[in-house]
């Protein structure tokens, strides 16, 4: 197998509003740490595949149409074979535009951001699809790697931190001909939020910040972060403050895991030269919504609730529950206004890399759905690669329909629809093996 790689800056001109919270009180005026696209081109004689991950919040399921055919043009590649990965930071740019209320900016309720800067996605856009050309000439041969551990206490569920989350992170390493690491890729599950609403400084978070360490020990090795299913895992209950100093410390967490694994993988020459796709078309099923009398009583009711907790000083964790219930009622009242606008339909791309493979999913999961997506592969290692390749918002479980929280009343999706997700791949997946 053969691995060409491409690394490119992407961080934003400022001011520029930014993508992740409605809280925000401004566009962001400071650059804590630069924003990459990390390029991968796999090949073996007969197939390429190429995947890219990116230290930004989501792409819409156009704008990684727009890549991915502006790419085909450029390289010979299908576009059918192209995984843009999205790391879900939430202090980068805003990438689309979300206006679900009348709100002032400062209103703590208000989930209305501007649009994001055009000039610059349209940059983006092109300078993803670019990043290809440089990567396909960077070509050497490589041999696979893979292993994983458990990474305790980083991130928990953010509704309950007693609940069992996928806190599995694997690596996958690709060494060259000289036995030297010519890339690395890091999967693991949890929200890039270690900084919050109050933050007005782009930075990758924690993801980014582990591959900065990263870069100091391996300097000529190419590391890319892909999310897992995070829909409901986060820093929330873990995190000791929102500051940047926070950001190094997650980062460093996470930065020495990796070394300790890629200190543990037992190199051989017996890995596969497999490079398979697959593709699976699915039909989304949305919700019957209320009346509009039910869905402003619902934002009534949560609004009442968190003004109550405010005044009985409540544990942070508790407080953000509450304000992000309120904007799901608030989201989940948009969405009953314009379901039958949305697309009604989803592509999953299935990646078989050697002994691996690499499933997107094109928005949130939750973190028990992509458990049984692993327990389900046949592979050695299964990446659940979330905010790829398209965003339909948060896939939650049955269970999580019952508790009414943010997540839940935000998707447009039916109860049920996230098992419908698992079951086809499973199936899909097994054939594949």
């Amino acid at each position: 197998m053969r691995l060409g790689t491409e690394e490119i800056l992407i961080t934003p001109p400022l001011p520029i509003i930014m993508g992740g919270y409605g809280a925000r009180n401004g566009p962001a005026n400071d650059i804590s740490s630069d924003l990459k696209a990390r390029t991968f081109v796999f090949e073996n004689g007969e197939k390429k595949v190429g995947l890219i991950t990116v230290d930004i919040i989501l792409l819409s399921n156009s704008q990684i149409e727009r890549i991915k055919e502006r790419a085909a043009k450029l390289i010979d590649i299908n576009k059918k074979d192209i995984i843009i990965s999205c790391s879900h930071t939430h202090s980068g740019p805003a990438t689309r535009s979300f206006s679900f209320e009348n709100n002032n900016f400062n209103n703590p309720y208000s989930l209305n951001l501007k649009k994001p800067d055009p000039e610059y996605m349209n940059w983006l856009l092109k300078a993803l699809a670019g990043s290809f050309i440089k990567a396909e000439k960077n070509m050497v041969k490589v041999k696979l790697h893979s292993i994983s551990d458990k990474l305790e206490n980083l991130g928990k569920n953010r509704r309950d931190p007693e609940l069992p989350i996928d806190d599995q992170l694997t690596v996958l390493a690709f060494e060259n001909e000289n036995k030297n690491l010519e890339a690395v890729i890091i999967n693991y599950s949890c929200h890039p939020t270690v900084l919050g609403a109050a933050n007005l400084a782009i930075s990758p978070d924690f993801p980014g910040e582990a591959i900065n360490q990263l870069k100091k020990i391996y300097p000529e090795t190419i590391f890319g972060f892909i999310n897992g299913s995070a829909g409901d895992v986060s820093t929330r209950f873990t995190r000791r403050e929102q500051t940047i100093k926070e950001v190094k410390r997650f980062g460093s967490i996470m930065a020495a895991k990796v070394v300790t694994l890629l200190n543990e993988i037992e190199y051989d020459s017996s890995n596969s030269k497999n490079l398979k796709t697959e593709q699976l078309k699915l039909t989304l099923s949305f919700k019957n919504y209320p009346s509009l009398e039910e869905l402003n009583s619902e934002i009534k009711e949560k609004k009442i609730r968190l003004e109550k907790l405010k005044k009985n000083d409540p544990e942070k964790g508790e407080l953000r529950i509450a304000k992000t219930d309120l904007q799901g009622a608030l989201v989940q009242k948009k969405f009953a206004s314009i379901i039958k606008e949305l697309e009604n339909n989803i592509k999953i791309n299935i990646c078989n890399i050697g002994n691996i493979v690499i499933i997107t999913i094109p928005g949130e999961l939750f973190s028990k759905l992509g458990m049984e997506i692993k327990k389900c592969s046949p592979f050695k290692e299964t990446i659940v690669a979330t905010y790829s390749n398209g965003y339909i918002g948060y896939i939650p479980d049955k269970n999580a329909y019952e508790e009414k929280g943010y997540e839940s009343l935000s998707t447009p999706l039916k109860k049920g629809f996230g098992e419908i997700i698992v079951e086809n791949i499973c199936k899909k997946v097994k054939k594949l093996y």
